[in-house]
């Protein structure tokens, strides 16, 4: 219930307002995250709340509503934006920064409620015409003032935190949690504009700037917030044409600025960025062929090589599985790192060698190793398999879905394969997932037979 009410701008003010009042909250403990500003007001004055938000959507119509609702979406991108960066950054409450990116704007959403309806459809014409960094120029001519100054007034009556407030001043803040709320709103609305547009590239270079994250991360997140703003979007009272949030941008670039790390084996096999034809859903008769390929490698290795199986595995999970990015792990000999050893598909090569730590530090690599096999990381996953998907975990996939798989057994440890689909390719789904496991249990027994074959 605090996801569903998390993404309304509208039915979150009302909530943190309630969960900041002497009512419920006698002693002035302030609270700034929605999940728990919920667990503190109860589930009767929820449902208050969401009656409220219904009440909205009755009362109005037409082009304000497409312009409130359109805010909506627009907010609810921003804030997840905010919140995985934060995430990603190692804030310590990123709930905080999601809330404060949700009702950054809640000035102009509370404004387009009340002004005329001529004021909306000219604040949208002009807005239409104008750069993303105009929208302030925009609002004072057609309201007469800068919304966000409303947003400070509100912020200020309703208790909804001074992350808000600050973030919506007009000046110079050195704090890096506003910087990152502002950020990431500059980013939100220029992405709107399109990849081809000048207010687009310097948003995106202040950014990688000022987070110091590679730009395909950025981008990824982008994406990642737009799909799921679409998702969204099915269940608000907007016409067809009007559920994309944003001009579609070529998020990712050209294959050329994706050139992935080279990861030969004995023979001198080097793995580079694969043509898009090769990638692809799982083919049967392509697996089949790579299974053949890799026990024949296992049975005429003199002697074996791990490398050889790594290379032939990864090759399974890219055509067979139809993933487009593949990292193994090596675990260390002391158990308590994961060596990022081989990159495969448009990884970047920075990740090369990296240690990510598994104990005591929990997270989905971690899991598998001691838990089960093989996961599919996705946004239906339960709540105790979202929660271990860490920063370590988002700097490679920051899309959050993806395949995870155990090299080895639970008393005899290898590593760990993981991989995903860049956006753009066909979802994850069953088929691919049993591929993956397909080629996790074949590396597993390759090492076998290699580490068999050395004594």
């Amino acid at each position: 219930m605090a996801e569903a009410v998390a993404r309304d701008p509208f039915m979150s003010a009302r909530l943190l307002r309630m969960a900041n009042s002497a009512f419920y909250n006698p002693g002035l403990k302030r609270v700034m995250s929605i999940p728990r500003a919920m667990v503190l007001v109860g589930f009767d004055a929820v449902r208050q709340v969401c009656l409220f938000a219904r009440f909205v959507e009755e009362t109005y119509s037409d082009e304000r509503l497409e312009e409130i609702l359109r805010g909506v979406l627009r907010a609810y991108r921003q804030a997840l934006l905010t919140q995985w960066i934060g995430e990603i950054l190692r804030d310590g409450s990123p709930e905080e920064l999601y809330a404060a990116g949700l009702l950054l704007d809640i000035g102009l959403l509370s404004l387009l409620c009340v002004v005329p309806l001529e004021k909306v459809a000219a604040f949208r014409q002009k807005r239409s015409q104008c750069a993303a960094t105009e929208q302030a120029v925009v609002e004072k001519e057609v309201f007469g003032f800068e919304t966000r100054r409303l947003t400070v007034r509100l912020a200020e009556e309703w208790a909804l935190g001074d992350l808000v407030k600050r973030a919506a001043l007009d000046r110079n803040e050195a704090d890096g949690r506003i910087q990152t709320v502002r950020v990431a709103s500059a980013l939100t609305l220029a992405f709107e504009q399109g990849r081809e547009s000048e207010t687009w590239t310097a948003a995106l270079e202040a950014a990688v700037d000022r987070w110091k994250i590679p730009e395909t991360s950025v981008l990824r997140l982008l994406e990642a917030a737009e799909k799921k703003a679409l998702e969204f979007a099915q269940e608000l009272p907007l016409r067809e044409e009007k559920l994309q949030t944003a001009t579609k941008p070529s998020m990712l670039g050209s294959e050329n600025d994706l050139r992935a790390t080279g990861a030969k084996d004995a023979e001198g096999l080097e793995f580079l960025l694969m043509p898009k034809a090769v990638w692809k859903p799982a083919d049967a008769e392509r697996q089949l062929e790579l299974v053949d390929e890799l026990l024949a490698y296992l049975v005429d290795m003199a002697p074996g090589h791990a490398q050889g199986v790594l290379d032939r595995a990864a090759r399974g999970l890219l055509e067979g599985a139809g993933l487009d990015r593949v990292a193994y792990f090596r675990r260390t000999a002391d158990a308590r790192f994961l060596e990022v050893k081989n990159l495969y598909g448009p990884l970047e090569a920075r990740f090369q060698g990296l240690l990510v730590p598994i104990d005591p530090y929990p997270n989905i690599f971690a899991h598998v190793l001691q838990g089960p096999a093989w996961l599919w990381v996705h946004e239906k996953s339960p709540p105790s398999i979202k929660a271990l998907v860490t920063p370590e975990v988002l700097q490679f996939f920051p899309a959050r879905e993806f395949f995870v798989g155990r090299v080895g057994w639970v008393h005899q440890q290898v590593g760990v394969f993981a991989g995903d689909r860049l956006s753009g390719s066909q979802p994850l789904d069953e088929r691919s997932f049993l591929t993956f496991r397909r080629f996790c249990q074949l590396a597993t027994l390759g090492f076998a037979l290699v580490r068999r074959a050395s004594f």
